[in-house]
């Protein structure tokens, strides 16, 4: 398996080398291995690669409540308000949890997860992972 972490720009040039080679491997990264921001004959060689998107998606209701929340106020919906309700949402656990002062909440948030992870479960999250099928990317559902 390799993990691909460069620009979209220099995949190009990998896929092509992997496929002059005979390489056989699986390919992952992040959004830089679309097919959508590929020429169209590099397309077939992006077949069965795995990548993660780069942001947070919350379950439909949610996003629908948060985007009338952020047009309400006169803002426009998006990934920081996404990552505002995923952060409050992990404060108000801590709060729920027995934290008052700011260093309480900070061991608390550091005791339930490594530093910059968060529970998908609690917050209703989702971190979309795409496999190329066909030359198009489709979502790995989660169970």
């Amino acid at each position: 398996m390799l993990f691909w972490d460069g620009p979209a720009r220099d995949a190009e040039a990998l896929l092509r080398s992997l496929a002059g080679e005979g390489a056989s491997l699986r390919l992952c990264g992040g959004p830089a291995l679309s097919p959508d921001g590929m020429r169209a004959n590099v397309r077939p060689l992006l077949e069965g690669i795995a990548w993660v998107a780069d942001d947070w998606s919350l379950a439909e209701p949610v996003r629908a409540h948060l985007d009338s929340v952020a047009r309400a106020g006169g803002g426009r919906p998006g990934s920081l308000w996404t990552r505002g309700y995923i952060a409050g949402h992990a404060i108000a656990a801590a709060v729920d949890l027995g934290a008052r002062t700011p260093g309480e909440l900070s061991e608390i948030l550091r005791g339930h997860a490594p530093a910059g992870t968060l529970d998908p479960a609690i917050t209703a999250t989702t971190l979309p992972v795409f496999v190329v099928k066909n030359g198009r990317p489709q979502e790995v559902q989660q169970p």
